[in-house]
């Protein structure tokens, strides 16, 4: 899944900034921008080592960790929805037409639930499933 940001990563470099931008495609990308800006902070450091460029460091460091964060999240969430549609199709197409049309009078729908990772099993649609297995013939 590609994404477009720009990452701008603020460095000092012997009082003056530095300003690193990188156009973002994928996490790979960010993961890419992140290493070179933390190594370019680390040659700063042995230069300069001021209290400043310090700080800086943390902040950077801080950044890049949430952007790994986020990426585990992206592929946390990609793996919900991977097993989310497998038990959706696995469903008999009678209860999952009841749910989906349960689901319409909230606003829902069961390919909303599958963005979201849902599986069917999920305690937040059980009365719907228990509805619609209920009413329908063995």
């Amino acid at each position: 899944m590609k994404r477009s940001a720009i990452l701008i990563l603020f460095l000092s470099l012997a009082g003056a900034p530095y300003v690193f931008t990188s156009e973002l495609v994928t996490p790979a990308q960010a993961q890419d921008a992140c290493a070179r800006a933390l190594m370019m902070a680390g040659e700063t450091r042995g230069r300069f080592g001021q209290p400043n460029e310090e700080r800086q460091k943390r902040i950077l460091e801080e950044e890049c960790q949430n952007l790994r964060l986020e990426d585990k999240n992206r592929q946390l969430l990609a793996q919900n929805r991977i097993a989310a549609r497998s038990a959706w199709n696995g469903m008999r197409q009678p209860v999952r037409e009841c749910i989906d049309k349960k689901l319409e009078y909230d606003g829902r729908s069961v390919e909303q639930l599958i963005s979201a990772g849902i599986p069917p099993s999920d305690e937040a649609i059980k009365d719907y499933r228990v509805q619609c297995v209920m009413a329908l013939p063995q």
